[in-house]
């Protein structure tokens, strides 16, 4: 799901935080006819289905560097992001979804941190369409694109839907428990 996001976020729509060569790119090479500006709502779902499934062929060879543009953080895969930060910096945990409940009150005490409550993140109109659009055939180019990700890191069912929280979970601790804005 976080692919999905940032096509959302990014791509589909022109916008002041859209990444405009990224949109150039897969209107020029892989034909898609995105759309200046609108809701997500008012497409339908088979032109949803077939922009993010070309997006998915972009994201394919743009993470084997086969792209003159940028691997973007939205998209790159899981295990490439944790092993480039633990160059720097080793993690101290890696959690899944379903240890974060437990797992963040433990870490914020700590680190002399309050021990609220984790609210979940959530963007209706991108899991409607999640829902809308999801299928075996991007399940495949899912597991395609992101094989190292369902090896190393487990992902086993529709792991589109399992990585949303994850990919959000740098943002939600330093709000909720660091009390960044």
């Amino acid at each position: 799901m976080r692919v999905l996001c940032g096509f959302f976020e990014l791509i589909l729509f022109e916008h002041d935080k859209s990444f405009p060569r990224f949109r150039n790119k897969l209107s020029k090479d892989y034909g898609l006819q995105l759309p200046k500006a609108g809701d997500v709502s008012s497409i339908p779902v088979g032109e949803l289905y077939h922009l993010f499934s070309g997006f998915m062929d972009f994201v394919k060879v743009n993470l084997r560097g086969q792209t003159p543009l940028r691997v973007d953080g939205n998209w790159a895969s899981q295990h490439l992001l944790i092993g480039s930060m633990a160059q720097t910096v080793p993690p101290n945990y890696v959690l899944c979804e379903t240890e974060l409940d437990a797992m963040l009150p433990v870490i914020a005490s700590a680190q002399g941190l309050p021990q609220n409550t984790l609210t979940p993140y959530a963007d209706h109109a991108v899991e409607l369409a999640f829902s809308n659009v999801y299928d075996g055939e991007l399940e495949a180019k899912a597991r395609a694109i992101y094989t190292r990700d369902y090896e190393i890191l487990v992902l086993k069912i529709m792991p589109l839907e399992c990585d949303r929280l994850q990919s959000r979970l740098c943002t939600m601790f330093l709000h909720q428990y660091l009390h960044v804005t």
